[in-house]
């Protein structure tokens, strides 16, 4: 906007002369006359080039925002043209502006398309630089205009502000010499009160030093101790040491103020010899309560004030450690040197050998009762003074006396006890003294205490001499040796121990073993997790001999078995069974006999029987092992870990995995076991397989008893449960019966489909042929036809039912009561043949021919 006196704008470059005439006027004679402005000139001064640029940048953002609009309103516009891309004002004034990449994203115009956007561009920022300079032109040229006279204003008031700063200097000067004076004065003052200070404080030190040499009566030459328990003083000897102390603790406090006085210096030699008095005075005082030669009945409680109020003195002049050495060295030492000595175990040791009485106390543990028998005699007294009167001082006779001056002396005079040469002795040793740091330990009187004690130093060094690994190797040796014995033990020599509920060695040394790590008499509790690792790793050596045994000791027999069976027949062969069936005049022999199954040659049973056996008493073994581990765990393992171990996953989680891999074989050895009985049941039901129509004579009478061979098919199940199997548990024999009895039902329907299926076959045959020779021998009938009469002395009357039947009926009435004999059989082994399927199924196939049973009169 331009003023409104003047109708010619800025657009082409030149000022209204109106304008440029009125600041003229206003400015008076010192303002320059420009004849015209233009954008480019170089007279324009550094306030114009500012406003200038401030107004091109708000003319460029308002652009800026209004094309951002007017892009919003046209971008359907510009997404069906994406090639006309017009000049970003934004994007040229930006810091990050690039030439180059400007340039690229119009690579698709033409240079003469691009020019003319650029100059039209460049054309709207002239028009809008014109237009700010006339909407502000005026308050530009009024604005030097209103800072005329300031000049003269800032020089008036530059002379009263000089004045007042003058006057202000001169006033700090004169108060900081003031300041100066008193300092010095304050000064001077505070060094004479130190000096006057100081002088009070040497008088007090002299007087304080003089009044306790006069209560120590330690002037001259006199003798301290006998002033100090003058018979003639008023005042008790108690008394007299509690005043003491108190002048001896006022003493130490000024002195410790003047220290650095030469007067303390020169003095100091009275101050060691007080000192040195003091301490002589109450030593003498403690000694004479104490010592026994004072007390010859053992009784120190008649001096229980004077020993009360004397280690009072010792707390009131911090002085608790010279009394626990005079405790320690005049009371303790002499006792345990004499007490706790090599002698003194070894007679001992001959005493309980000729003593039976007590031969169940150890010498250790008689010597330990007996130093804690002294301790309750001699220093229960002061024990209690210092726990009880004394407490919060630094008295502490448990730690500071008795510990040290104990381990001091089995160090020294019984080491041998710490060496684990033989570990039932180290074990006893260890128990008993561990009992006997227990009882050191339940004298401390608050948490406090014991904690200071098992922090200190001779603590943990009395601790560290006990060699626990190497006793923890002994037994880890003797242990795992026994063990390894009997792993080596052949499984075929195993006999049950006559007091052992297990049948291998190796089972019985297992459970031993880590009965005997967790036992009282072998266990400590300083190396638990030595103990517990090694349990886990008697649990994996017995889980590994176990499946090791199944595949190296146990699997040969069968080949070797295999290679020593006989070809020659056995009695039971199916040349036998025909001929005895063929008898007509024998029913009983009519149908299969009793006689031996075809099988292996006896050496060949001998070895299953063998491996039944060794079967038999593994799963036996793993079943008792594992149920005695879990029982050892519950009762003697968990009450002797820490209960923060009990608790974590990590250690259930390790022996749960461990007794799992005892059992993992189990299945294996189910297995075996199952395999050799199925294959005994099995071959019985071989003279099925050899039983044929051929085997009945067709003069001969129906079969009416079952086969021979059918009571055998169970028989090698039946002794074994009552046999090797007895020792498994009944649910074990119940379940591995009836996985025999399904295998071998089924094995039997298999087969004896198979024989009827070929027995309606030769039938069908059979009468197809006899139908051709029917027709041929009707024929030949007709030409010489004659009657035939029946013979009167014949039987066959009486028996016509049994002399029609065919030899293929009397077949299938066999394998009918074979089957009930089979059922009979079942309901030995507590099983209900209706609800086996298996048998169902074999029932199925005998049913059709169930009506020949009234052939023989069965119902």
């Amino acid at each position: 906007m331009v003023a409104s006196s003047g109708s010619t704008d800025f657009r082409n470059g030149i000022a209204p002369q109106s304008s440029l005439n009125g600041a003229d006027s206003s400015g008076g004679s010192h303002s320059r006359r420009p004849s015209h402005l233009s954008i480019d000139s170089n007279s324009a001064n550094s306030a114009f080039l500012h406003t200038l640029n401030t107004q091109l940048q708000i003319a460029a953002n308002s652009q800026y925002n209004g094309r951002q609009r007017q892009q919003q309103e046209d971008s359907v516009s510009e997404n069906d043209f994406p090639l006309s891309l017009g000049i970003d004002r934004a994007a040229l004034i930006a810091p990050d502006f690039n030439t180059d990449e400007f340039l690229s994203a119009r690579r698709h115009l033409p240079l003469e398309e691009l020019k003319s956007q650029l100059t039209s561009h460049m054309k709207e920022l002239k028009t809008e630089l014109i237009e700010l300079i006339n909407s502000d032109y005026a308050d530009f040229i009024n604005l030097s205009t209103n800072l005329n006279g300031v000049d003269r204003m800032m020089e008036d008031l530059r002379k009263p502000l000089d004045r007042m700063k003058n006057d202000a200097i001169t006033v700090r000067t004169n108060l900081q010499s003031v300041i100066d004076s008193l300092e010095q004065k304050l000064q001077y003052r505070a060094e004479i009160r130190e000096k006057k200070a100081s002088l009070q404080l040497l008088l007090n030190i002299s007087e304080s030093v003089g009044k306790v040499e006069a209560l120590l009566q330690i002037s001259g030459s006199s003798d301290a101790s006998a002033g100090l328990r003058d018979g003639n003083e008023s005042i008790s000897v108690a008394k007299r040491l509690e005043r003491v102390a108190i002048e001896y603790n006022q003493m130490q406090y000024l002195v410790s103020k003047g220290a650095n006085l030469p007067f303390v210096t020169n003095i100091d030699w009275r101050l060691v010899r007080i000192k040195e008095t003091m301490n002589e005075n109450l030593s003498t005082v403690l000694r004479e309560c104490i010592l026994p030669a004072h007390h010859p009945d053992g009784d120190t409680s008649a001096n229980k004030d004077v020993l009360s109020q004397c280690l009072r003195t010792y707390a009131l002049i911090d002085q608790t450690t010279e009394a626990e050495k005079v405790i320690s060295e005049e009371l303790l030492t002499p006792f345990f040197n004499t007490s706790i000595t090599r002698s003194a175990l070894m007679d001992q040791s001959r005493t309980l050998n000729t003593n039976t009485e007590r031969a169940s106390q150890s010498p250790l543990t008689t010597i330990y009762n007996h130093v804690l028998q002294f301790i309750e005699n001699r220093c229960g007294i002061l024990i209690s003074i210092t726990q009880k009167e004394l407490k919060g001082t630094n008295f502490d006779i448990p730690v500071n006396c008795i510990w040290g001056t104990t381990t001091q002396a089995i160090l020294k005079n019984i080491p041998q006890i710490l060496t684990p040469g033989i570990p039932d002795d180290f074990h006893r040793n260890y128990m008993d003294t561990m009992q006997f740091v227990s009882k050191i330990e339940e004298l401390c009187g608050s948490r406090r205490s014991l904690a200071r004690l098992r922090s200190q130093a001779n603590y943990q060094t009395f601790m560290r001499r006990w060699q626990l690994p190497a006793y923890f190797q002994l037994r880890f040796r003797d242990i795992s040796q026994s063990v390894e014995d009997a792993l080596q033990l052949s499984i075929d020599a195993s006999q049950r121990s006559p007091n052992s509920d297990v049948h291998l060695p190796a089972s019985l040394a297992i459970i031993q073993a880590i009965e005997r790590c967790w036992s009282p008499n072998v266990f400590i509790y300083g190396i638990s997790y030595s103990f517990w690792k090694f349990t886990l790793q008697l649990m994996t050596r017995y889980s590994i001999w176990i499946s090791t045994n199944l595949t190296k000791e146990l699997d040969p027999p069968r080949e070797r078995g295999a290679q020593s069976r006989s070809p020659s027949p056995s009695p039971g062969s199916s040349a036998n069974l025909r001929s005895q069936q063929g008898r007509s005049a024998a029913p009983a022999s009519s149908g299969a006999s009793s006689l031996r199954p075809p099988g292996s040659a006896p050496s060949q049973t001998s070895l299953e029987e063998t491996m039944l056996q060794q079967f038999s008493m593994m799963v036996h073994d793993i079943d008792h092992v594992v149920a005695r581990i879990q029982a050892i765990f519950d009762q003697e393992i968990r009450p002797r870990v820490s209960p923060t171990i009990v608790d974590d996953p990590t250690f259930l989680e390790s022996f749960d995995h461990n007794l799992q891999a005892i059992r993992r074989d189990v299945p294996t050895v189910q297995r075996k076991i199952t395999d050799l009985l199925l294959k005994n049941c099995v071959k019985a039901l071989t003279h099925l397989k050899e039983l044929t129509p051929r085997n009945f004579a067709p003069s001969g009478g129906p079969p009416k008893e079952p086969s021979g061979f059918v009571p055998q098919i169970l028989a090698p199940l039946s002794g074994y449960l009552s046999g090797s199997g007895s020792a498994l548990k009944s649910e074990a024999r119940d379940a591995w019966a009836l996985v025999v009895i399904v295998a071998t039902t089924q094995q039997y329907n298999t087969i004896l489909a198979e024989r009827l299926k070929d027995t309606s076959r030769s039938e069908e045959q059979n009468n197809k042929l006899k139908a051709a020779g029917a027709k041929t021998k009707a024929v030949s009938a007709l030409s010489s036809w004659a009657p035939i009469l029946p013979n009167a002395f014949s039987s066959a009357g009486s028996s016509e039912t049994e002399t029609n039947m065919s030899i293929y009926d009397k077949m299938r009435l066999q394998c009918v009561l074979d089957v009930k004999c089979y059922k009979s059989e079942l309901t030995k082994f507590n099983i209900q043949p209706d609800t086996l399927q298996p048998f169902l199924e074999l029932e199925a196939n005998i049913q059709p021919y169930e009506h020949l049973l009234s052939a023989v009169g069965h119902n």
